[in-house]
């Protein structure tokens, strides 16, 4: 096992276990997730992919994408264009 996918084995270990929370229910397809559901995934700038974990589950991104398209927006008419 490389160093990153230790590392990221050894953070799914520890976390694990966390059921804080509470499984959302105001959007029909996040009442369906299974709550102990956890992976870890991370690719470098080289390509490479490292997993842990239930890392092949399916899941909806949800407000994480606006992080992923502002970034697009960014790239593509720059900072003063978005403000």
């Amino acid at each position: 096992m490389n160093t990153i996918t230790r590392i990221l084995a050894e953070v799914h270990e520890k976390l694990r276990s966390c059921d804080d929370g509470v499984v959302a229910d105001y959007i029909p397809e996040l009442s369906t997730v299974d709550p102990e559901l956890f992976g870890i995934s991370l690719t470098t700038p080289d390509g490479h992919t490292h997993t842990v974990g239930d890392s092949d589950a399916s899941f909806t991104i949800q407000s994480v994408s606006k992080a992923f398209v502002y970034g697009l927006v960014l790239d593509a008419v720059g900072a003063e264009a978005t403000e």
